[in-house]
């Protein structure tokens, strides 16, 4: 195969966390047989993840010949990109690649999806019709402590008051810029020179920085960005 000549690839598109379609997380995978590896470079990779346009997509990187080698290799390989760049790991990726390996392509012998991040463990759930299980790999740590017991409790000081500051007026845009951008908006971070005075200061978010959420009543209200100084 020649660089210019067209790739053609097979994909499947899943929802994962559903039983009904088109609800659940949308997920593409893309099989890649071992022939083909060579040509699909980190840059068409991502721009196949950005043609899909889903918050993720996988590659699943499959043998020549399953039918023939398949069952003496227990594992495959996986590439999860979003539209932006490749991740290491993330949920709903492996288990919907892992629901596809076991049940529609009907791969029972693999038993490990390898990412980026680490091997991840799968089978089938017996009895539970095609749900299948994805071991993951986490560090859990339980403090000795709560936040309350370190903090405490009781009454607010009257002197507190006197340490709050508001202004209503300003215009953020001019006091705190936004430094960053992402999916969702502008995404301001803020460096203190100092830490000598307690200071709490509220301001107004501009129109196109608030974001309405509902409230237990059914009503919204709008998120104020806050910038705190402890001494």
């Amino acid at each position: 195969m020649t660089s210019s000549e067209p790739i053609t690839l097979t994909y499947l598109t899943v929802d994962v966390f559903t039983s009904t379609r088109y609800l659940g997380n949308p997920l593409a995978v893309v099989l890649i047989p071992a022939s083909l590896r060579p040509h699909l470079t980190q840059d068409v990779k991502q721009r196949i993840a950005r043609e899909f346009n889903f918050s993720e997509t996988v590659f699943l990187h499959t043998l020549d010949d399953e039918a023939r080698d398949g069952l003496s290799v227990t594992s495959r390989e996986i590439d999860i990109f979003t539209i932006e760049e490749e991740l290491p790991f993330a949920g709903h990726p492996t288990v919907g690649t892992a629901y596809l390996v076991l049940n529609h392509l009907g791969w029972k012998h693999v038993d490990t999806l390898v990412t980026k991040a680490g091997p991840i463990a799968i089978r089938p759930l017996e009895g539970e019709g095609e749900r299948v299980k994805a071991t993951i790999p986490h560090a859990v740590h339980v403090h000795s402590q709560t936040l309350g017991g370190i903090l405490g409790s009781g009454e607010v000081k009257p002197e507190t008051e006197t340490m709050i500051k508001a202004s209503l007026s300003d215009d953020p845009y001019a006091i705190y810029p936004p430094t960053h951008y992402g999916p969702s908006g502008p995404y301001p971070f803020l460096l203190f020179g100092s830490l000598n005075e307690a200071e709490k200061r509220c301001i107004k978010f501009p129109k196109s920085w608030e974001s309405p959420v509902a409230s237990e009543s059914g009503g919204t209200s709008k998120f104020k960005r806050c910038e705190e100084q402890v001494p």
